[in-house]
């Protein structure tokens, strides 16, 4: 499969928000990351992990080392910014099968006269 075939099966199953997170939940416990309880008490927090709340997911990776140089990478969205990229996509999806059935329909060459 490839990424753009990845990327339309994505949207295929994510029709809003809340499709969006839980697909992508899914793609990230598939990809090793852990789920955490947002009401619990965090005194063991997994290196790869996300937390969901209604229409929001915030997933991080952080090294093995702990404290305040290790590498710690964190990515959060919510529905406004799900919609807008979203959007986003399509249209840019939208241009390219346009663009597409242009370059495979359109006259090619000159139309031929009398004088040749």
């Amino acid at each position: 499969m490839t990424q753009l075939d990845d990327l339309i099966a994505f949207l295929a199953a994510s029709p809003s928000p809340w499709h969006v997170v839980s697909t992508a939940s899914d793609r990230l416990m598939a990809a090793g990351f852990e789920p955490a309880d947002p009401s619990s008490v965090w005194t063991d927090v997994p290196t790869r992990g996300f937390v969901v709340r209604g229409g929001a997911l915030i997933a991080w990776s952080r090294g093995a080392a702990t404290g305040p140089v290790s590498p710690l990478r964190l990515v959060g969205v919510n529905k406004a910014r799900i919609g807008v990229g979203t959007a986003a996509t399509m249209l840019g999806l939208a241009g390219y099968y346009a663009s597409l059935d242009y370059a495979k329909n359109r006259p090619q060459g000159r139309v031929l006269g009398e004088s040749g």
